[in-house]
């Protein structure tokens, strides 16, 4: 229970700071590898995940909580290597240049706890940046 707590409180710490780090003052990559300079200590992957969900349902009712795509997967892969998991943070533009681009978060080659249809997206950044694409997924293999 207190280890479920002490990633539900990194999370929302992580959410809530990141505004102020994202907009304008870090550079993408930069934040990425601050947010995981420190040690991993893994923690049960389904134990992640489910703190992650609860604290995000929570964090849908806190109105200072943004509320973006880009927040919530810096977040997500802060608090999944945190817990020892390979996240990859990915980032991506609609194929036809249509509409708003979407960041989300890959764990195994896989999205996780994304419900958005990726299909249509073309892959225009990922952290770590030495993994493979197929051009909408990232997948956690070195090159």
């Amino acid at each position: 229970m207190l280890e479920t707590l002490s990633i539900a409180g990194r999370y929302l710490r992580d959410r809530h700071c990141l505004p102020s780090k994202i907009d304008g003052i870090y550079p993408l990559d930069q934040l990425a590898r601050e947010l995981t300079e420190r040690p991993a200590r893994h923690v049960e992957r389904a134990r992640v995940e489910r703190a992650i969900v609860s604290t995000e349902r929570l964090a849908e009712k806190l109105p200072w909580i943004p509320r973006t795509c880009l927040y919530r997967s810096f977040a997500r892969f802060a608090t999944l290597r945190a817990a020892g998991h390979p996240a990859v943070l990915v980032m991506a533009l609609p194929r036809d240049g249509e509409g708003d681009g979407h960041a989300w978060v890959t764990l195994d080659g896989e999205p996780f706890c994304e419900e958005q249809d990726l299909e249509d997206l073309v892959v225009t950044f990922c952290y770590p940046a030495n993994i493979r694409t197929n051009g909408t997924s990232a997948e956690t293999k070195p090159l």
